[in-house]
């Protein structure tokens, strides 16, 4: 039981930084607008840029030492935004 426990709790956690990478790869793909008068510069985009990097592998450590199912596990994120 314990272990059905911690198996939903990383899933959860797994989710939610799906969700975070989402996020963060639409801000960089819109040039980091959040509101139409508010936008990141250069730093800011690289920075979140570098997140995205951080998160993707996480995701992947988790996906492999938890034997996840990541249906989308296709190239980079971050290769597709440097093009």
């Amino acid at each position: 039981m314990a272990e059905n426990y911690r198996k939903s709790k990383i899933q959860k956690y797994y989710t939610t930084l799906k969700i975070r990478k989402s996020v963060t790869k639409l801000q960089i793909e819109n040039g980091g607008t959040l509101t139409p008068a508010l936008t990141y510069d250069d730093k800011m985009l690289a920075r979140q840029r570098g997140y995205l990097d951080a998160l993707e592998l996480i995701l992947k450590e988790l996906e492999y030492e938890f034997d996840l199912y990541n249906p989308d596990n296709s190239d980079s994120d971050i290769k597709k935004l440097a093009k």
